[in-house]
Parts: structure tokens; sequence; C-alpha cells
């Protein structure tokens, strides 16, 4: 005969057995074993990057070849790695026309910063007549501010070689504070365009190098002239009268929207305004891999000798290659769209 257990007296004879179960495996736990060997080491994990390999993308290097102040002949080599705040897209200019700028630098936040800087403009992007050249930003009416290098090179001696260059693709009228015909007898450092503010007890000169190591210091007199105040020769003496340089003065002029200063020698103008040809450019092997973001192209610059923007006031060659990692486009979003 079977004989079928209340639900309550069930349950209560389950949870004595379970009671009993834990109370056995509870006292029969035994003392732990002594700890297993230490196992091998695990791989080293990859370096994490730091603030500056962060702000890396790619490089804009090069060489460039020119002549200092000096007359000294250089090459100098740069290779800038670090981003700006901005990152790099391609910009629609018109149909199928679209410019990017590319900006890098060395990273240093000093005054010995590097940086360079080029303004691409791609004409048919993408299609088989697709051209690409260095050009200007658009809306820009007369600068190509966009296409510059600036380098620094610690030099023997404690001397430091500022190199600052911006290009322009086409035609400016440039003054020359002294014409090349006037300068035999003058004989200003680059025609008087290596001009510096210096100041000396509480007056600040506009000063001109001469060929001969001396510096010319010329004084504020009134309606935007300067006078002859004192020459300085390469010993290091100082004379407040000459016979070639005390009758000159310097007469404020706008060429070509740019303001500047004319030598006079009196009331005789001995400056010259000259055609300044056009800055060239090439740029060959561009690549621009959609999938990836990824620009890469070779290019060529020859920069004037009297760009107002080149430091050196002689002319220069640029070669150099580009890699960068750019957006397709820039879309903004709307609120949470």
């Amino acid at each position: 005969m079977n004989v079928r257990l209340p639900f309550a007296s069930t349950w209560k004879a389950s949870q004595i057995l379970l009671l009993s179960a834990s109370v056995f495996l509870f006292n029969c736990k035994g003392k732990d074993g002594d700890p297993g060997p230490k196992g091998d080491p695990g791989a080293q994990g990859n370096p994490g990057l730091n603030a500056q390999q962060l702000q890396e993308n790619g490089f804009i290097k090069g060489t460039i070849k020119g002549t200092r102040r000096d007359g000294t002949a250089f090459t100098e080599t740069f290779e800038h790695k670090y981003v700006g705040t901005n990152p790099a897209s391609f910009n629609k200019m018109a149909d199928d026309t679209y410019y990017l700028s590319l900006y890098r630098s060395n990273g240093n936040s000093t005054n010995l910063l590097d940086e360079s800087s080029l303004n691409i403009v791609v004409e048919n992007k993408g299609k088989n007549n697709q051209k690409v050249y260095i050009g200007k930003t658009p809306n820009d009416p007369y600068t190509y501010y966009n296409n510059y290098l600036r380098i620094n090179r610690v030099l023997p001696n404690n001397q430091l070689f500022l190199l600052s260059t911006t290009a322009l693709f086409e035609a400016k009228k440039v003054l020359l504070p002294v014409s090349k015909a006037n300068n035999a007898t003058y004989k200003f450092e680059n025609y008087g365009q290596n001009s510096d503010y210096i100041s000396e007890n509480n007056q600040t000169y506009l000063t001109y190098m001469i060929e001969d190591g001396s510096r010319i210091y010329f004084s504020y007199s009134f309606n935007s002239e300067y006078q002859f105040a004192f020459l300085v020769d390469k010993t290091g003496a100082r004379s407040t009268t000459s016979e070639v340089y005390g009758n000159l003065k310097l007469v404020y002029k706008n060429v070509d929207n740019y303001g500047t200063y004319a030598i006079y020698n009196g009331n005789t103008d001995i400056s010259e305004i000259i055609l300044v040809p056009a800055d060239t450019q090439e740029i060959t092997n561009f690549q621009y891999n959609a999938a990836t973001g990824l620009v890469t192209f070779d290019y060529k610059m020859a920069i004037q000798q009297f760009r107002l923007n080149n430091t050196t006031r002689n002319s220069l060659e640029i070669t150099g290659s580009v890699s960068a990692k750019v957006y397709d486009s820039t879309v903004m979003r709307v609120g949470n769209e």
C-alpha cells in the first residue's frame, strides 16, 4: 500500500536532508594545500602613446636649398609630423573641385617651432582628367599664406638661422628701398630689404644693414618719415655723421596693397618698384585612398628672390613629399540628428 505524505511533510523532510548534507560537507573540509608554483609572466603589452604621438598624422617633409642673407649657401632637411587642432578634409570649392589644407609642425611649443602648410587644389576629383596643384584658399584675393614653411637651425657661435617663406603663384609688384642702379653707390644688403626695428634708450629705430657689416639707424621724425640718426660700423664704432648716408631718409609708400618704406636722398627717391615673377610649383604621384583616407604625393616649389615673405631675400628651392590621413568631407551635425 502506497502512503502519500502531505506536501508540508515532504518539504520538511527535504530540508532536513539538505541541511544534513551541508553539515556533512562542511565538517569534511580538509586543510588547504600549499600554493602551486608561480606561472610564467605574460607577454609584454604594447607601450601606450604619449601626448605628442597621439597628435602624429603622417608627415610633410622635404629639403630646402638657398642662400642666407649673409651669402652663405645652405641645404636643410625637415620633417613635420604633428597636426593642428582641426582635422584635414576635402572642402568643396565648385563642382568636382576641392581644396585640402594640410598643416604639420615639429611639436615644439617654444620659439624653435618648425612648421609647414600646403593648400592643395584638386580639380575633377576622382576622374581620369583629375588635376592637382598647390593653390590658394578660396575667397582669398591676394595672398597664399596657407602655403608656407618655417624652420629654425642653431648655428655655431650661439647664432640662430630662422627661415620663413610663403609661396605666391602670381606676379606681384615689390618695392626695392634702393634701386639696383643706385645700390652700386650705397651698397645696402639686398637693396635695402633687410631692415629691423631696434630699441635703444627708450627709443625705437628702423635699421638697415650695409654690405660691409655696418648698420644704419633711422629715427622717426614726422609724417611717417624717418631721418638718419647714426651709423654703427662692423667694429661697433658709432658716428652721427656720414658723407654717404647722412642725408638719407625713409618715406612710407603703399605698393600693391603692401606698406613699406622707400629710401630718399634728400628729396630724391632712390628706390625702385619691380615686378617679381610668380613662384612655381608641381605635384606628382598624387594618390588618395577613399577607404583609408590616406593621401600621398610629392611636391616641388621654387620661391623667387624678392618675395616679400621670404626672409632670406634670395631664391629658394623646396622639394619634398606628403603622407597624411584626411577625411573625404566634413559633415556638421544639427541637434541630435
